[in-house]
């Protein structure tokens, strides 16, 4: 017998009538389901009975079992109407008796299911199911209803199919929706920074009207023939000045002064931005310490800055200091500072340094501390946060934040500050960075601990005249900031042949007459010979610049270019970052740049403050392509295309041939002279 549960139904209680036959129903529906599965099980046995039967007998003997089964059928379909006639007695006397007649009417229904099960044939896979009178009404509706429910499931089916068309797969594409770009999550100081104009030559603010600036430095100011500030120095200035308490070491209203960071084109006088305020707040300054450390990558670009620090120093008492590694440490150890009875005491209050040589003061000089330093100044920051330097910045900051046995530190650093710290007022270190290709990436950016930075950069139009005015990007809109080259720069590009670059040069130089030209080469062996292949060439007053030479060396180069007796200076990269040298008119890109940094770089050498200039780029054909890319990427216009005929050229050949054969010559008496001394 089958085993099976049944539920009661718990209807609702308003009405006897109502849940007798809700229950009925339930009973009869358990009841067919329980005996539907009995006979499909009685079927499967059968069929397999049947098969083996097939297997064993011949062919002939299987039709008298067909007229049987045939038989049985019939039989069937007798006790289904039978059933049918005992299930509709069922339901009406379930509705008139009481609930405790239902066990009555299961037994009557399994009494008729057993004869079912004994006389019916076996035989059949399917089950019987039983119909009652609402079965067959609901049956001939939908057969009616067929025609609209076949439309219906068409619109279904199709909106499926699109469905399934529209689906994304992961790892396809989707042809008809673009993928939306992947915005980057920037801190809220980078996202919104301070905007300036980037024309140098118009709304600038006269030198008289910056508040806080102490007469002495207007007037030396005038004396260089400075009558203007530019929109960086216009944003900059007031901004470290507003920040710091006059005559007294410590921010404003004793909080913390913000850091800055400034990305401003070459040439735009991000060094006088920070010069003019630091001498400004630390001339009142009685004890000599070293309060201002500027940090700049290259040896000549520190004797750069150290010379505008000395040019507005003098008279207020301050000293500067050098340590770029041109001297021996131990000179530069006595000039800035010397060790008594007393303990050490400073000779500099302001220090321009790279970072090796600081490096190594602050690990070999008794005495060196930057304990009482409230300046920290990086000038091309980009580069110095992307090449470690012997682990400059760990180095500052454990100097910065040190303290001796005898003395308690003036300070503690951000991530450790506790209430009780804050008992006493902290002596603060302001954080500046100045970069012309400042990072974008919060990553390297937190290395420096900034304190809630101010951002200050070019505006975003090239027609905004509305020169230093502080546009906040309070919409929160997506800020993408671009590298900037000098307005007044024209740029152009000279396609040439294969092997033809060096005629190229020759013919700007001697038929052109291309003066004042600076010239880049990818490498520091490319630049000794093109310097060689025109040095023989003749009649051109050329010079190499490169790291292999002494710094005196190259100090007489510039001063020569500048009085006009070279006519061309063949460099490295290396010259890219920060020189000023005014004699710059042209640029040439013998090789092309690797970058879109290091070309903003190279061209920034000329068109500085508000000049004009020329950027000139030579470039093979297989070059041009990714030359074109690196500008759209800095979003430029096309530029002037030009290209040099042959004819033109063949006057230059004879003489290029003869410079082409001593330089193969020298080249090779130059490797013999390297083995020699190796062995």
């Amino acid at each position: 017998m089958e085993l099976f549960t049944i539920e009661r139904y718990e209807g609702d209680l308003y009405s006897a009538e109502n849940n007798t036959e809700k229950e009925s129903k339930n009973l009869a529906q358990l009841l067919e389901q329980a005996h539907g599965r009995k006979r499909s099980r009685e079927c499967s046995n059968y069929k397999q009975e049947d098969e083996s039967t097939v297997e064993s007998a011949p062919v002939l003997e299987a039709l008298p079992k067909m007229t049987k089964n045939t038989k049985k059928k019939e039989k069937r379909s007798k006790l289904e109407g039978k059933v049918i006639k005992e299930t509709k007695k069922v339901k009406k006397d379930n509705l008139d008796k009481s609930v405790g007649n239902e066990d009555d009417a299961a037994k009557t229904l399994k009494g008729e299911q057993r004869t079912l099960s004994t006389d019916g044939a076996t035989n059949e896979a399917n089950s019987v199911t039983v119909f009652s009178d609402e079965d067959r009404k609901h049956s001939e509706n939908t057969k009616q209803e067929e025609p609209s429910g076949k439309t219906s499931k068409q619109t279904l089916n199709k909106e499926t199919l699109e469905h399934q068309m529209e689906m994304t797969v992961i790892g396809g594409e989707n042809k008809k929706q673009k993928p939306n770009a992947v915005r980057r999550a920037l801190p809220k100081w980078l996202a919104n920074p301070s905007f300036f104009s980037s024309d140098v030559n118009k709304n600038l603010l006269a030198i008289t009207e910056i508040e806080g600036l102490h007469s002495g430095l207007v007037q030396k100011l005038e004396k260089q023939g400075v009558e203007h500030f530019f929109p960086v120095q216009e944003s900059v200035i007031p901004a470290m000045l507003s920040s710091w308490e006059r005559n007294s070491p410590f921010g404003k209203g004793g909080f913390l002064p913000q850091d800055i960071c400034v990305c401003a084109p070459t040439g735009s006088g991000k060094t006088l931005a920070y010069v003019l305020p630091v001498i400004e707040l630390l001339k009142h300054n009685t004890v000599r310490t070293i309060e201002a450390l500027v940090i700049v990558p290259t040896k000549d670009l520190a004797t750069q800055v150290w010379h505008v620090f000395n040019m507005y120093v003098q008279g207020t008492g301050l000293s500067v200091g050098l340590a770029n590694g041109l001297k021996s440490l131990q000179k530069e150890q006595q000039q800035l500072g010397s060790n008594s009875f007393l303990g050490y005491s400073s000779n500099v209050n302001i220090l321009v340094a790279t970072p090796g040589r600081l490096v190594e003061h602050i690990s070999s000089t008794d005495g060196f501390s930057l304990q009482f330093l409230r300046f920290l100044i990086i000038d091309e920051a980009d580069r110095l946060l992307a090449e470690p330097y012997f682990g400059w910045l760990d180095k500052v900051y454990g100097s910065v934040f040190s303290s001796t046995e005898s003395q308690e530190a003036h300070r503690s650093p951000l991530n450790t500050l506790t209430p009780l710290k804050t008992g006493k007022i902290q002596r603060p270190l302001q954080k500046l960075l100045f970069s012309a290709t400042l990072t974008q990436n919060p990553e390297k950016l937190a290395l420096l601990q900034l304190y809630k930075p101010r951002f200050f950069t070019v505006s975003k139009s090239k027609n905004d005249t509305r020169g230093t005015e502080e546009l906040g990007n309070e919409a929160n809109e997506e800020f993408e900031m671009l590298l900037e080259t000098p307005a007044t720069l024209e740029e152009s590009m000279y396609i040439c042949n294969s092997g033809g670059k060096p005629l190229v040069l020759l013919h700007l130089l001697t038929v052109q007459g291309l003066d004042g030209v600076l010239c880049f080469t990818s490498s520091v062996e490319s630049t000794h010979r093109l310097y060689l292949l025109v040095k023989h060439f003749g009649g051109i007053g050329v010079q190499e610049f490169s790291s292999n030479l002494t710094a005196a060396r190259r100090q007489t180069i510039l001063n020569d270019f500048k009085c006009g007796k070279t006519q061309i200076i063949i460099c490295s990269d290396a010259m890219a970052r920060g020189l000023d040298v005014p004699a710059v008119k042209y640029v040439i890109s013998y090789d092309p740049p690797v970058s879109s940094k290091t070309y903003v770089h190279r061209v920034g050498r000329t068109a500085r403050a508000g000049k004009t200039g020329s950027a000139i780029t030579l470039l093979h054909d297989n070059e041009v392509f990714h030359f074109k890319k690196m500008l759209k990427s800095l979003k430029k216009d096309r530029i002037c295309k030009h290209s040099i005929k042959d004819s033109d050229l063949e006057c230059l050949m004879e003489k290029y041939k003869t410079a082409l054969e001593q330089l193969k010559t020298e080249v090779a008496s130059s490797k013999k002279q390297i083995k020699r001394m190796r062995r």
